[in-house]
């Protein structure tokens, strides 16, 4: 029996990328082939498969070595033949540290962007073959509210007493905005392609959690509106399932709302 739809997700050893993986193979039918830089710490990926054996593919991949995108492509491509894949989700990310502008380290700027935005693109390129064959031809760009313009212009409350600027993340959140834009243009709705960045919330995983503690976030006003990821993984699917192709080029909040960019 073919799956009812194969999803592709980067940077998937814990937190959202771990939760994506368990909450889409609640649905039966479906394949997850869940990838990571480096598996062996992956124990949420390990325990899942031991429940989806036959539908959950663990697959290491290194999203800033071309070399180790190619193979990822291989593995799936040897799995799914002609069925290809139907998401791709861009998970794989970095904040770096919570330091400001005047202190953040040229070397720490370039890696960020180098996986948050390169990255991206390198995977979604790979993939592009087998996303042509998939039905849904959906891919998803894991982004964040800190890529925004028009969020950090609008004084949120909560982050008034904020330490941290974050300058490489937030450069490489809007560069990743951007990203979409440019693939949205280029491969298009006409072609069956749906591309979106999406803000999952401000989520309290390992990374999530030590960047609100850090830079003094840790407040009434952002504790009120934090997600834990299964939560915000909840919400992310169904807005996922919601999406058309006249949606393709938005930035969207996980709960499917718009986000200005």
């Amino acid at each position: 029996m073919a799956p009812s739809a194969v999803w592709l997700i980067s940077g998937a050893s814990r937190g959202i990328g771990a939760e994506l993986a368990k909450q889409v193979l609640s649905t039966p039918n479906t394949v997850v082939f869940a990838s990571a830089r480096c598996l062996d710490g992956a124990k949420p990926l390990h325990e899942l498969q031991k429940t989806f054996p036959s539908r959950l593919h663990l697959i290491s991949m290194d999203v800033v070595n071309s070399s180790s995108i190619q193979a990822a492509v291989q593995a799936v491509a040897k799995i799914t033949g002609q069925s290809g894949v139907d998401y791709l989700v861009n998970n794989a990310g970095t904040a770096g540290p919570p330091v400001p502008a005047h202190e953040e380290k040229v070397d720490d700027f370039r890696t960020i962007l180098e996986i948050n935005v390169l990255g991206v693109h390198a995977v979604s390129q790979a993939f592009l073959p087998l996303l042509m064959m998939g039905l849904k031809k959906t891919v998803i760009n894991m982004s964040s509210c800190l890529g925004s313009h028009a969020f950090l212009l609008s004084n949120p409350v909560g982050w008034e007493n904020s330490s941290a600027t974050l300058p490489a993340y937030k450069t490489s959140k809007a560069a990743l905005n951007m990203l979409t834009l440019s693939w949205e243009s280029d491969v298009t709705a006409a072609q069956g392609f749906i591309f979106v960045a999406v803000h999952p919330g401000l989520v309290t995983t390992d990374m999530g959690s030590a960047f609100i503690k850090s830079a003094k976030l840790d407040n009434p006003a952002i504790r009120c509106i934090s997600l834990t990821p299964q939560q915000s993984v909840e919400a992310l699917l169904k807005t996922i399932a919601n999406l058309k192709l006249e949606d393709t080029s938005k930035f969207l909040n996980y709960d499917g709302l718009p986000m200005l960019y």
